[in-house]
């Protein structure tokens, strides 16, 4: 995580090599994109994002797959 705070998000296979990490650059991403980032906001949804969830549902309905 230090590497991608001090180097940015670059190359995911040369963070992964450069990092020792037996890994593919694909997974050093997703893995990044779903857990270790910084700005990942875990834990229960606010009153307000809750509101907007119900009320965009109301609009969208089960068609998640539409963008705004």
């Amino acid at each position: 995580m230090n590497y991608i705070v001090s180097n940015g998000q670059g190359c995911w296979s040369d963070i992964a090599r450069k990092a020792g990490l037996q890994r593919y650059g694909k997974s050093c991403r997703l893995r990044w994109i779903n857990y270790l980032r910084p700005d990942l906001k875990r834990g229960a949804f606010s009153p307000q994002e809750e509101e907007l969830i119900i009320n965009l549902h109301s609009i969208l309905g089960n068609r998640y797959s539409l963008s705004l």
